[in-house]
């Protein structure tokens, strides 16, 4: 159990959705649930976007700000985004650990997000993730007239 003090036993049924990892793969995310962790994963994206691609017109880009992950998809040529994609600080560090159960815990967040979303049709792979993983973002719609909130539960 991820961020508790010890292990314990689980008698429940496992659920489909669920990841088999060896116990080293475990101990090691356990370990690296540290300030220090997150940090060495975010320090190098921090504070600045970030691109991932560009895929049929659309820049896709993402940034990290007080332990929250902001995904932007902007029209080439527009100032501002037409979506953007906002994961809170614990559905982040959800997305951060089964990326890091992915790919590993040795490469940085950037190098991490392009294997996993970079390319094409990038936000379809990232909602695909976190459906698969049921991590929770939330969309911000955007038009001239409105900006709409929408929820996006797995």
């Amino acid at each position: 159990m991820f961020n508790t003090v010890q292990w314990q036993r689980y008698d429940g049924e496992i659920p489909k959705s669920c990841v088999r990892i060896t116990r080293t793969l475990a101990e090691r995310l356990e370990d690296n649930g540290s300030a220090a962790f997150w940090m060495r994963h975010t320090c190098d994206c921090y504070d600045a976007r970030y691109l991932l691609g560009v895929d049929s017109g659309y820049i896709h880009t993402f940034a990290l700000e007080n332990g929250n992950i902001f995904f932007f998809v902007e029209k080439e040529g527009q100032d501002e985004a037409v979506y953007t994609y906002w994961f809170d600080e614990m559905n982040a560090k959800r997305l951060l650990v089964q990326l890091c159960i992915e790919y590993g815990v040795e490469i940085g967040l950037l190098d991490m997000l392009k294997r996993a979303f970079g390319g094409v049709n990038i936000i379809s792979r990232l909602l695909s993730f976190c459906n698969k993983n049921q991590v929770e973002c939330k969309s911000l719609v955007y038009s001239q007239s409105e900006r709409q909130e929408c929820d996006l539960i797995w």
